[in-house]
Parts: C-alpha cells; structure tokens; sequence
C-alpha cells in the first residue's frame, strides 16, 4: 500500500521511512498527539513538477489556494513556479505573505464584495468577473483609481464533469460564472471598457471523469475566443486525484494532450488551476481510536436472503470538524492502522467525536486489524480540503499541523488551537462593548 510517500516499512506506517508515531512524538501536547495533519514537502514539490512536465513551460499554473492554504505549503509551491487561484481577501492576503506578485494573482470568486474588489484592483491581480454586477463594481473602482484592470470572464458553458453533483460548477444551473449569451453580450461592449478584457476563464468541477469533458467545454469557449480576438483561456483545474486503493483515473498527461489537439495552433496564453492534484496525496489526518463497539444485524443478500452480519463502529478523535469531505460529498478516504495487523472480517464504521449522525471517516471497510484505545489510524488524501474546510464545530479546536521536509527533519506548520485562541475574537468584541 503506497499513497504518495506515505508506506508502510516493516509493518509500520511512516512518510518517506520515518515512523509516523515518531514524527508525532516530536510534537507532544497536553491534549494528546491527535488529531494531526501531517504533509511531505517532498511529494509536495513532485507533484509540482509532473503538473509542469505534462503541460509544459508555456503554460501558466495558478495553484487553486482553497485546496490547502496553509503559507507554508503555499511557500513551497511557488518556488516551484506557480502562481495562485484565490477567491477570497483571505486567501489573498495568504497567497502574498508565500511571496506571490500581483501579477502571479488570479482572483476568482462568486460573490465578490465591493471592498474585495477595490482592494484587488488597486493591487493589480488579474480579476475573473462572475456577472455583470461584478463588472460594474470594477469599472467603477477601475474609474475611480484611474486604472485598467487585467480581466478574464468566467464562461458558464454548460458541461457536465460527470462528478459528484456537488462538485459539478459548469452546467447551466450552476452559481459560478455566466452563460455564453451574457458573455458576448460584454464582449460586444468590451471597447467602453477600460477594463482590459484578455481572456475568458472556465472550470467546469473537480474530479472530471475524463480529458473529453474539458474539451466539451474548449468547444463553447475557443469559437468565443476567436471571434473577438482574445489572447487568454483559463480552463481551470479539476483534475482528477485516485482515492481508491485500486481503479484508474486519467492522468494529467491525458488532459494536456487533450487540451493541446484541442487548442491547435492558436497563439493563446494557457492557464490551468489545479489544486488537489498537488496537494491530496501529500496529506494525512492522523486520528485515534476512543472506543470500540461490535454487533450483528440482518442483512439481504442479492437473492433477497435475509442473513446475520457483523459490523464494529470504532469512534475516534477525528471526524467532520477535521475532514468534511465524507460527510459531504460520501467521499472515500483509505484508512490504515499505523502499526500494520491481520484484517478482521468484520465490516467496521469509523466514526467521530461531533453530535451528528453523519460524523463519519470510513464505512464498512474491511481493511483494518483488531482495534483498540489509543491506537493510530491514517487517514489519506488529507493533503487537499482537510484543514481547508475544517471547523470550531462542537468548540472544536483545530489540529496541529506537521511538515516532513525533504532533508528529513520534521516542523510544525500549524500549532495546535488552544481555547483562549478559539475565543479570541469573542472576547475582543465583548471588551469593546
């Protein structure tokens, strides 16, 4: 079993041969040594370069800030050449303090606020308007500031990724973007303008099934692009990450070729989003085991057999407040045990600490040894939207965060929450009152 560089070594679940239980001890702490993120700055920078290597030097990557914002994964991605997607005042002032330029700056987002926009035109990022009350707020601030801002529209071109319905965002009833008839309409006008209007930008969701999605998409958008002479395209990212412990997904050479025949010989700056395909392997959310419950229940087999199963529900010191992704969106996660042991047939439900019927990590998975108080488990692909979308649900304190370095030495990234931190902010306010 191998998840980026997180293997196990005799019997021992470790990032790039260093114990995990060992890189966790480093780090001890009154509340315990889980939760925790732990990330590999080494497969961080791999993956880097592999999205590099398969859409070549001429293409301009802007890493979708949302996936991990953390500064100090952000730091090591742009060292590596990337720029950013940021769709926030917060992930943009994220994105500059990891030492982007305004000009490595996409600013996306479905419902920029007024001062968003002021403070990102003044500082020259390049925006992608979401509608036309969003053009209007630019001109203005563009008018105001005596400026012309570096614009691209964001193309609603009605394809379906074939993903998750709630990870879909370019179909026709979608929140993002505009459709094709509202674009032309701006582009029409785009001469009254002082926005400079470059380009258009599309992302049609995350965990495309397949390269011919996208080009579904490139079909809309390049007709657009050459009848009014645009220089930019933004496709986005969504590209697909393999969560299972087997199956295939097309790899990011598969999308680049596609991309490439697509496009032709059309002289266009090419800009591509990816964000968990740098990040998820390169993360896990170390949890452990609180209590350990087993039963039966009848169950129907697929001749309508009813017949008597197992099951065992292991609660843990993880769940929805640190990783959403499976509540939300039935994601599936690989979970191992850190210290490796022979597989109970029993179908076992990880659960977490929070008050809801749906704080899960796992179901019935069948892979993990007999369990008990205290013990370890990993959970992977923690590197994209784990800390990202974690919370202070139930008072929950957020986890620490750990980086392995590529010399081998370990750092924390992300100290672990205290109370009077979680509070902080109600305690200013009561002050003020």
């Amino acid at each position: 079993m191998k998840v980026g560089s997180f293997k196990y070594v005799n019997g021992v679940m470790c990032c790039n041969g260093i114990p995990i239980s060992e890189i966790l001890g480093k780090f001890p702490h009154e509340q315990g040594l889980t939760p925790a993120y732990v990330y590999d700055e080494e497969s961080l920078r791999r993956n880097c370069r592999e999205v590099r290597q398969a859409f070549g030097p001429g293409t301009t990557i802007r890493y979708a800030t949302k996936a991990c914002m953390n500064v100090h994964v952000l730091g090591p991605i742009h060292e590596e050449g990337f720029g950013f997607d940021v769709v926030s005042r917060g992930e943009l002032g994220r994105v500059l303090l990891a030492g982007a330029e305004p000009s490595e700056i996409v600013y996306a987002g479905a419902a920029k606020t007024d001062s968003e926009i002021d403070e990102a035109v003044q500082l020259g990022v390049t925006m992608v308007v979401e509608c036309i009350e969003e053009l209007s707020v630019i001109e203005e601030v563009a008018e105001r500031h005596g400026l012309s801002p570096r614009v691209l529209l964001r193309l609603r071109p009605n394809v379906d990724a074939h993903t998750h319905e709630k990870l879909t965002t370019g179909t026709a009833f979608s929140k993002f973007g505009m459709p094709e008839s509202t674009v032309r309409q701006i582009l029409c006008r785009q001469h009254d303008l002082r926005s400079d209007v470059v380009g258009l930008h599309f992302h049609i969701g995350s965990q495309i099934e397949s390269p011919d999605c996208t080009v579904e998409a490139l079909d809309v958008a390049l007709p657009i692009i050459d009848e009014f002479g645009l220089t930019v395209l933004d496709i986005g990212g969504g590209f697909p990450v393999n969560y299972m412990e087997d199956g295939e997904v097309p790899s990011l050479q598969d999308f680049a070729d596609a991309v490439f025949a697509a496009i032709g010989d059309r002289n266009l700056e090419l800009i591509i989003e990816p964000g968990r395909s740098i990040v998820a392997d390169t993360g896990i959310l170390v949890t452990s085991v609180m209590s350990v419950e087993e039963g039966t229940h009848m169950v129907k087999d697929e001749d309508g057999e009813e017949r008597e199963e197992k099951w065992r529900i292991a609660t843990c010191d993880a769940g929805m407040a640190d990783l959403i992704r499976a509540m939300l969106y039935d994601a599936y996660h690989q979970v191992w045990a850190v210290i490796a042991g022979e597989f109970v047939a029993i179908k076992t439900t990880l659960g977490g600490p929070y008050c809801e019927s749906t704080d899960w990590l796992a179901l019935a998975r069948l892979n993990l040894p007999e369990l008990f108080r205290g013990d370890l488990l990993v959970v992977m692909h923690a590197g994209a939207y784990g800390r990202a979308m974690a919370s202070n649900y139930n008072g929950n304190l957020f986890a620490v965060e750990i980086m392995v370095m590529e010399d081998g030495t370990f750092v924390e990234i992300g100290e672990r929450q205290d109370f009077d931190h979680s509070v902080a902010l109600e305690i200013r306010a009561r002050i003020a009152a």
